[in-house]
């Protein structure tokens, strides 16, 4: 399936000693040939194109006062059934946006609550007496209902919250389907890949195989998950054996225990990427002259691995260099040992892959 997005970049024009917002494909162009056979066009495809390609702060609907809305809706008052739903388009008297007159929906009209003679004389005045007064009137509250249900309708449409980058509610709406919403992250909720993978982020318990696909889907490297690793868990201090404190009926290895940690292999996983490219192994270096890509992609995948395995276990990242893109130290240059540059020639070929170490302390 396909989804379509209207999209349109802004550009800053001068009308007169104004200086205005507009977009660059709702030009006059685009309106002459809607004010030329208006009753061709469907109503609501005319304004998501509008609503998506007007510049305006708020999206049709949903602005607080009429003055930021790119056009003005209205009914334009009849006794005949609709035969289309836009009856006319015509510039505002203030030559700022656009007049929208619909057949379909509305006050007037013989399917309108209000009563036929009403419509009647509103169609007398408009047609007879160049009155507008009366339609203009009702006009004040059509746009607002108008407007309020095309809202409606567009809030129920996927893929219409692509049209505007500020309209992301199907994104919220799928991120608590899949158990996401809760993630502080920002920038992880803005991402695709929690779209694509909902098959993986809905299902629970959570397993190695889920986590390597995302993983390996969303930064399109390889990827690598070796279970059961060995460390130390850390006792609390009040929970530590201490000569100065008695302990009734405490027995070792029971309710006392010495030291400070306890070994444990259930708690703890290691990831490991690559073998990787040169650019890509720095992408993940904890700190380096790169500061700004690394601290982006170290902090995904931290959120990554935090949002679909939790905090209940303890992990680190293994960052291997593939042997073809081994560095060794030169002088004068800003490398750190052991991270991007090592001692020798690696005559041997190995890829290095001593470079182990906590990503949540180093995100």
């Amino acid at each position: 399936m396909k989804i379509f997005a209207i999209h349109a970049d802004n550009q800053i024009v001068q009308v007169g000693e104004k200086i205005q917002t507009v977009s660059s494909a709702l030009d006059i162009h685009f309106w002459a040939e809607k004010e030329k056979t208006p009753w061709d066009f469907d109503l609501f495809q005319l304004l998501r194109r509008i609503d998506a390609q007007s510049g305006a702060p708020y999206s049709l609907g949903r602005s607080p006062l009429p003055r930021y809305e790119p056009l003005r809706l209205g009914q334009q008052p009849t006794l005949c059934f609709a035969p289309a739903e836009i009856a006319s388009i015509e510039p505002c008297p203030d030559g700022a946006r656009y007049q929208i007159n619909i057949n379909n929906f509305g006050l007037f009209g013989p399917n309108g609550p209000l009563p036929l003679h009403v419509t009647e004389f509103a169609w007398q005045r408009q047609k007879q007496h160049k009155d507008h007064a009366l339609s203009a009137f009702f006009n004040l509250f059509q746009h607002r209902l108008i407007t309020l249900f095309w809202r409606a309708w567009a809030d129920a449409q996927p893929c219409l919250s692509f049209d505007r980058s500020d309209n992301r509610r199907f994104d919220r709406f799928f991120a608590s389907f899949i158990g996401m919403e809760h993630i502080s992250s920002y920038r992880l909720r803005q991402e695709r890949t929690h779209h694509y993978m909902a098959g993986h982020l809905s299902r629970y318990p959570r397993n190695k195989e889920g986590l390597l696909c995302l993983l390996r889907y969303h930064f399109g490297l390889p990827v690598t998950l070796h279970e059961n690793q060995f460390h130390w868990l850390a006792i609390a201090r009040d929970e530590q054996l201490q000569l100065h404190n008695r302990h009734s009926g405490a027995r070792l290895g029971c309710a006392i225990r010495l030291g400070i940690a306890v070994a444990d292999v259930q708690y703890a996983f290691c990831l490991e990427l690559g073998p990787l490219s040169w650019s890509a192994y720095q992408r993940f270096l904890p700190a380096s002259r790169f500061a700004t890509s690394c601290c982006d992609d170290l902090q995904q995948l931290c959120d990554w691995v935090r949002g679909y395995v939790g905090l209940e276990y303890a992990w680190k990242l293994r960052i291997t260099l593939d042997h073809q893109h081994y560095q060794g130290c030169s002088l004068g240059s800003t490398q750190s040992l052991g991270q991007n540059c090592w001692l020798g020639l690696n005559i041997h070929h190995h890829d290095r892959s001593d470079l182990c170490f906590n990503p949540d302390k180093a995100a």
